[in-house]
């Protein structure tokens, strides 16, 4: 499972000159003083159906505004994140990745951090052992914001079924990373399936993986977006 910054730059031209005096020898005129700054091209970022927060950086300019400039400084940052060769943007454990506000790419619709990423046994008295081979524990922390109503289909999903897992060798899981998970922890303990506007929720997402090597994609509505390399 991938929001418009625009800073406009204003010319100033101050021209200054002088005349010639009423007599036979012509003065030398004073050279006019010109300073123009030319505004600064901005591109949006191409239209997704879900847009992550990494946008292309846009150079403050000398009038720009404190909040201008920090959106620039963000738009920069956003610009250096790094990308797989799936061209999906790589995130360490704990750090934040978003979803732009499609209507004001300043602020984000959808916040969430990857916390961990471990292996983990079940608790609960009926949980079956995994199908596909191990159990692999990812805990998420997720804020929204009202605005997302009006986005994109108006929840956060996060669920098994919204990841996928590539093995060390770069081969991609063909099974569901479901398996037998349902059941293994407490159901306080699980991350809701989804999360709507306004809401904050954190919990853990539980996936029964082939291995505990490799890397795992999150998509977000059919468009795969962020990847975590399996400490």
């Amino acid at each position: 499972m991938k929001i418009n910054l625009a800073i406009y730059a204003v010319g100033l031209l101050a021209l200054t000159g002088c005349s010639t005096a009423e007599s036979d020898t012509a003065e030398t005129p004073e050279t006019a003083a010109v300073s123009s700054t030319s505004p600064v091209d901005s591109t949006p970022p191409s239209e997704l159906v879900a847009t992550p927060s990494a946008t292309s950086s846009l150079a403050p300019s000398v009038t720009s505004t404190p909040a201008e400039v920090e959106e620039a400084e963000e738009a920069e940052e956003a610009e250096e994140a790094e990308t797989s060769v799936r061209g999906n943007l790589v995130k360490d454990i704990g750090e934040p990745a978003g979803i732009f506000n499609t209507e004001d790419r300043s602020m984000n619709v959808i916040d969430f951090t990857v916390t961990s990423i471990a292996p983990t046994e079940c608790t609960e008295e009926y949980a079956q052992p995994p199908v596909n081979g191990h159990y692999l524990a990812v805990q998420l922390d997720v804020v929204t914001q009202p605005e997302l109503k009006d986005e994109f289909s108006g929840n956060f999903y996060a669920d098994a079924g919204t990841w996928k897992f590539i093995q060390a060798d770069g081969t991609t899981f063909n099974g569901m990373l479901y398996g037998n998970s349902y059941g293994c922890l407490p159901e306080a303990s699980i991350l809701p399936q989804s999360i709507g506007p306004g809401e904050t929720a954190s919990g853990t997402v539980l996936l029964d993986v082939p291995a505990l090597e490799g890397t795992l994609v999150l998509s977000y509505l059919g468009e795969d977006t962020w990847e975590w390399l399996i400490p």
